[in-house]
């Protein structure tokens, strides 16, 4: 009698243990509950669905959004030229399937404005010698200012001299030619802005396979063939 109480227990605890373990499985596997083993080995099966995705969306948010400001394109352009664009650069590069195509204006702006700016100071410096030994002579009764200007009459230093089959230029030349390259520097300055600004606009324009433009043939009024030309947004 005694064995066959032990027995009894012992079978009665089995079967408890294995009761709670089936509620314990079960209470777990709910279908409004994802379970998965991720790389690093343990089980999230206590995370439901929509928090899953809702970390996932924040994440891929977090890692694609990237915000370009063109007025910072802007103001570094307008106290730098070319940096603005190298402004841009870096935002391209920040973008994975966006090109490399903001860098390479850097030196022809520094090209233009170089080129211009020593026209400019040459032309300026000759402006400047060419009034002063004019004014220097009507005020000394035809005393000369600057060797190079001996050979020179008045009119000459106004109109210019031929020098070796080449025409030199004199002060109404040399003044004209810097005000219009003053004029092209400044102009070459504000469009170095406005590029900045219109590219920093393209930074994180959408050129993905999204975006398709395609032609075919169609007829106008029924009667008159011409072409067709389709922008799709997908």
């Amino acid at each position: 009698m005694r064995k066959l109480l032990v027995r009894l227990s012992l079978i009665t605890i089995v079967l408890t243990r294995v009761a709670f373990g089936a509620l314990y499985c079960t209470s777990y596997s709910k279908p409004n509950t994802l379970s998965f083993n991720n790389s690093f080995g343990f089980d999230e099966s206590y995370f439901p669905k929509d928090s899953l995705k809702q970390i996932t969306r924040d994440s891929i948010k977090a890692d694609t959004v990237y915000t370009h400001s063109y007025k910072k394109a802007m103001l570094w352009s307008a106290f730098i030229p070319g940096a603005g664009q190298i402004y841009n650069e870096f935002g391209y590069r920040k973008i994975p399937q966006k090109k490399h195509r903001a860098w390479w204006k850097v030196p022809i702006i520094y090209g233009l404005l170089g080129t211009g700016g020593y026209f400019f100071y040459d032309n300026l410096i000759s402006a400047k010698y060419l009034k002063e030994e004019w004014i220097y002579r009507r005020d000394n009764l035809g005393a000369h200012l600057y060797v190079e200007y001996d050979t020179w009459n008045d009119d000459q230093l106004l109109d210019g001299k031929i020098i070796n089959g080449y025409q030199v230029a004199g002060f109404d030349l040399a003044a004209k030619r810097r005000d219009m390259l003053a004029f092209g520097l400044a102009a070459i300055w504000g469009l170095n802005v406005v590029e900045a600004i219109v590219d920093a606009h393209f930074v994180t324009f959408d050129v993905s396979s999204d975006l398709s433009l395609s032609w075919s043939p169609t007829m106008l009024n029924y009667s008159t063939p011409g072409v067709a030309l389709r922008l799709n947004f997908n």
